[in-house]
């Protein structure tokens, strides 16, 4: 779609709020926005395209945006005049620095943060300054998905003191040789309201601070562990998962761990003869598989099996 063609549509359309381009849009028309917009996904809008956004008049009801390949101009457009709008910040990262990410701790209002650095740009180094300076600031956020990020414990040991509204926590990058310890998977343990929570990023949890986190984390639905170097599936990780999972409250409790080593462990699981039938256990450990699967119908797929490319219309492709 062209930029005039865009403009055409708004004008004709004045109750539309929500508009998906993904490909031929420039943004040279954006100022002329319907004041009606709440949602603007715009993967092919660069700088220019931006700045005429900010210049739009009277978007009060804009809640949601979807950029790729951000630079530190886009990034200061955003955070100087989006202030108390933006609600759910999509973001696919071109060239930037720590300091420029900073800048979005300005977005008070903000409760879904998804963040990927594309491959072919390289690896932001240092991602806990950020970091930090979001959480401390962003106390309202409930979803944080980051793909190709470099963080550390530094950054994850603030998150339950930081931000105890978190829902959904989706952490990913397979190409650093930075791990996450266990300092990081006890504060996560400690967010009440965590619901699902995706790492796949090595680190070196132990077996006995998942157990932990499945008696801590009261309402966990979805947990994938990827990665793993240390952890050991022994039977009491299984025990705490039916315990939970037998909860009157609980509907479904979906568990899958992935164990990064090439050791053949045997799991004694199959022994146990009570199997709610809203748990769905799955192990795999190196090149030797190991999957039970615990439940009579198979529950939807989680949303986090979608993984970070699921959408053209959420993330431009690497």
């Amino acid at each position: 779609m062209r930029d005039s063609e865009l403009r055409a549509l708004t004008m004709s359309c004045p109750n539309l709020s929500d508009i998906t381009v993904l490909s031929g849009l420039k943004g040279a028309n954006l100022r002329d926005v319907n004041p009606k917009t709440r949602k603007l996904n715009l993967p092919t809008v660069r700088e220019f395209g931006v700045q005429r956004l900010s210049e739009a008049a009277d978007l009060k009801n804009f809640q949601e945006l979807t950029l790729c390949g951000v630079n530190r101009t886009m990034i200061n457009s955003i955070s100087t005049m989006f202030l108390d709008m933006i609600q759910i910040l999509n973001l696919s990262l071109g060239s930037v620095a720590p300091i420029d990410l900073c800048r979005l701790r300005h977005l008070s209002v903000l409760r879904c943060l998804y963040m990927k650095r594309k491959l072919s740009v390289g690896q932001l180094d240092n991602f806990d300054t950020p970091f930090i300076e979001i959480m401390n600031h962003c106390s309202k956020l409930e979803t944080i998905r980051l793909t190709n990020m470099v963080i550390s414990d530094k950054s994850l040991r603030q998150i339950s003191q930081a931000l105890p509204r978190l829902k959904r926590l989706d952490i990913k990058n397979t190409e650093t040789e930075k791990a996450l310890t266990e300092r990081s998977f006890n504060s996560i343990c400690n967010l009440d309201l965590l619901e699902t929570l995706h790492i796949n990023y090595p680190n070196t949890f132990t077996e006995n601070t998942l157990v932990d986190l499945l008696f801590r984390a009261r309402h966990l639905k979805y947990l994938l562990l990827h990665g793993c170097k240390e952890l050991i599936p022994i039977k009491e990780i299984f025990h705490a998962a039916v315990k939970q999972a037998s909860r009157p409250d609980r509907r479904m409790l979906s568990l899958e761990v992935d164990i990064d080593t090439r050791e053949k462990i045997y799991l004694e699981i199959m022994k146990t003869t009570f199997r709610p039938k809203n748990l769905i256990y799955t192990f795999s450990t190196g090149f030797d598989f190991f999957s039970t699967q615990y439940s009579s119908e198979r529950p939807p797929p989680p949303a986090f099996q979608e993984d970070f490319d699921e959408v053209g219309n959420m993330w431009w492709p690497s």
